[in-house]
This record gives C-alpha cells, sequence and structure tokens, in this order.
C-alpha cells in the first residue's frame, strides 16, 4: 500500500465517539436472537415424551394407572423418530448458516436476519398445524434454516453496531439468551405436560412464533450495520448510522474527510480499508472467505455444543 493510502489521525480521541444508551438498547435486543434458538433447542426433548405426542404418532393407546409395567415402558416414540425429529433442525441450521454471510454481503445484516426470522416462523407454523410426523420434521427443518440464518449474523451485526469497550460483553449476551430460551422452554413444557389434548405440545411449539414475531418486527426499526455501508462504498448511510447512537452527533461534523474514514473503519472493524477518493481496498478474497468460513463454523459448534 502506498503511502497515499495510509489513513490515520494523530488525534486518539477521534477513534471512537462517545456512545448513547440507545446502541446498548439496539444490542442488547438484537441479543434477543439467541432466545429463537434456546427455545428451540429446549422445547422439543420434553414434548417426545408427553404421552399425546407419543399416541399421535404411533398410534399405541396411552397405558392406564392399572397397566403393566412392560406395557409403559413400550409407550414411547420409536428411536429412529425421536432421533429424526432433535436432528433435523440442525440438519437445516447447517445449511442456512452456510448460506447466510454470502446473503448478508449482498442484503446486508438485518435484512438477513429479518429474513431468517420469517423463514423460522414460517417453521413454527408448520409445527403448530402438524399432526403426522412428516409436517413437524419439515416444520423443523424449515425452522431450522431460519435459526441458521439468525445465529450466523446477528453476532457478527452486534459486533458490528457495539461500543468498542463493551463489545465482547454484549456479544456474548447472545450465548446468555440461548440458556434463558432453554429455561423458558423448560418451563412451558412442564406446564404442558399433563394436558390430554394437542395443546400439550402445539402450546410449547407455538410460543416459538412470538420470539420470531418480536425479533423481526424489532429489527425494522433498528439500523443496518456501519460496516455493511462502507464494504459497498456508501459513506454517507455509515456515517448516519453511526452518528445515530453517538452521544455527540455534532463529533462527526468536525471530523476531517481523512479522520472520519479511520474512525468508520476502527469503530466496525471493517475487513476493507477505504482508501481517500471512497473507493475500497479490499483483502484477498480467499482470505475474506476464510473470515467468513470461520464465523459459519463457530456459530455451527456453539449450536451443537448448546444441544
Amino acid at each position: 500500500m502506498t503511502a497515499s493510502h495510509v489513513i490515520g489521525t494523530a488525534d486518539v480521541t477521534n477513534i471512537e465517539a462517545p456512545m448513547t444508551f440507545r446502541a446498548y438498547i439496539l444490542c442488547g435486543f438484537a441479543a434477543l436472537g439467541g432466545i429463537l434458538f434456546g427455545f428451540d433447542s429446549g422445547y422439543v426433548s420434553g414434548i417426545l415424551d408427553m404421552p399425546f405426542l407419543i399416541h399421535l404418532y404411533t398410534g399405541i393407546p396411552i397405558p392406564g394407572p392399572d397397566d403393566s409395567a412392560a406395557t409403559k415402558a413400550d409407550f414411547k416414540l420409536p428411536a429412529w423418530q425421536d432421533s429424526l425429529i432433535i436432528s433435523i433442525l440442525s440438519a437445516g441450521t447447517f445449511f442456512g448458516a452456510l448460506i447466510a454471510g454470502d446473503m448478508a454481503d449482498f442484503f446486508g445484516r438485518r435484512t438477513t436476519i429479518i429474513m431468517g426470522s420469517i423463514i423460522y416462523s414460517i417453521g413454527v407454523v408448520l409445527q403448530v398445524a402438524s399432526s403426522t410426523l412428516a409436517v413437524m420434521v419439515s416444520g423443523r427443518l424449515i425452522a431450522g434454516l431460519g435459526v441458521g440464518f439468525v445465529s450466523a449474523i446477528i453476532i457478527l451485526y452486534m459486533s458490528e453496531i457495539a461500543p468498542r469497550m463493551v463489545r465482547g460483553a454484549i456479544v456474548s449476551g447472545y450465548q446468555f439468551f440461548i440458556t434463558v430460551g432453554i429455561l423458558l422452554a423448560s418451563c412451558v413444557d412442564y406446564a404442558t405436560q399433563n394436558r390430554h389434548d394437542s395443546g400439550a405440545y402445539r402450546i410449547p411449539v407455538a410460543l416459538q412464533l412470538l420470539w420470531g414475531i418480536i425479533l423481526g418486527t424489532g429489527l425494522f426499526f433498528l439500523p443496518e450495520s456501519p460496516r455493511f455501508y462502507v464494504k459497498k462504498g456508501n459513506l454517507e448511510k455509515a456515517t448516519l448510522v453511526l452518528s445515530s447512537y453517538v452521544a455527540k452527533p455534532s463529533t462527526l461534523n468536525s471530523l476531517s474527510k481523512r479522520s472520519l474514514k479511520f474512525w468508520l473503519i476502527t469503530s466496525t472493524k471493517c475487513l476493507r480499508r477505504v482508501s481517500m477518493d471512497g473507493s475500497t481496498r479490499g483483502l484477498p478474497a480467499s482470505m475474506v472467505d476464510s473470515v467468513v468460513q470461520v464465523l459459519i463454523y463457530t456459530a455451527l459448534f456453539l449450536g451443537l455444543r448448546s444441544r
């Protein structure tokens, strides 16, 4: 890189402007996406042991109190059905996370997460309406696709809009909300386990729709990642987004063109450097692809570990 492309500033106070409480609220709300994955992972183990669901999928009569121990022991889902229902979500998550990176670079981080919430909600509706194994499995596969979108991109989105000093703590909030989702799912399963109608499993499944609607709707009111705009060469929009959650918007107006670009790059941790004429000088494509792959596989690992 030639000297004409070196971007910097001697004033260290211009590296990152003070953030407002709104910036923390934005990141905290985005972290709620963890509830989608946690609740979806937590409720399924509970409903698979519910007598009504076992009777619905196997046709075996629900044992009475006077039935033998052997009859009660045989009253369960076959192992292949149990495994299929549980694992099919991970299959959808795998493919969702695999394609989410390219979609986030093309459509934007926020738009990709909203799309994931919509796909997730469609899968939940199928699960609620299901009365057969095939529909339940299809619904969980589609829901897993949406979870893959959210899991792979929402951490990236938070890291790009979070204040630098608390970025690690806020991003880890996603994992915290995964555990919250698992806890809530267990509580709902416990409350409905003794029902002898379809509400035994449909109530826990239907509550997933609430988290998808909250996340998808809320993101309509959140800004796009500044880094996405920088990668597209739109510094004006990136500046506007950053100014919406800094404590002193006038700070941006006081920065020189050189300092502004340096501040944008440093604040959002961009992979690309912005040259002085507004064009981009990207890192090698192979390096960018490697970083994306690391993000995807990390998200998949966290998802499998939470199970």
